[in-house]
């Protein structure tokens, strides 16, 4: 039931962007609502992880969504992407090396990455960057 009632917002949310990205003028009113939908994607995410630990508490387990094929970086990006967005007056430098593939569930390390970011920015010393770098070896 939770699900459902944080859902129809959300899809509300969606479709309000979908018809403004019709009549954006500039590039930065389209960067803007693609970083809505962005947005949209990821609350989608957190409501699943949501039912995951309800799940996980009756017994369930949590789901993982393993790819090796998908790339991590432009999931590592956009969550950079979307918290420069939330939090303009910050400086974010990001730095990522992934030179290989990496079999991880990639909306799970966005949700770490943001998660450990906004905790920085929130934290943090607000006159200095915060830096975040990632790589393979």
């Amino acid at each position: 039931m939770l699900g459902h009632d944080l859902r129809n917002p959300l899809a509300s949310i969606s479709a309000g962007a979908r018809i403004l990205d019709r009549s954006v003028q500039t590039d930065k009113e389209h960067q803007v609502i693609a970083m809505m939908q962005t947005t949209v994607m990821r609350m989608a995410g957190l409501i699943d992880n949501v039912l995951d630990l309800a799940r996980g508490r009756l017994g369930g387990g949590i789901g993982l969504d393993r790819d090796a094929a998908k790339r991590l970086e432009p999931v590592l990006m956009g969550t950079v992407d979307e918290l420069r967005l939330a939090s303009p007056g910050r400086v974010i430098e990001a730095e990522f090396k992934i030179g290989r593939t990496v079999n991880c569930d990639r909306s799970r390390i966005g949700q770490l990455l943001s998660n450990l970011l906004g905790n920085a920015l929130t934290h943090g010393a607000s006159n200095k960057p915060v830096v975040v770098h990632g790589e393979t070896r």
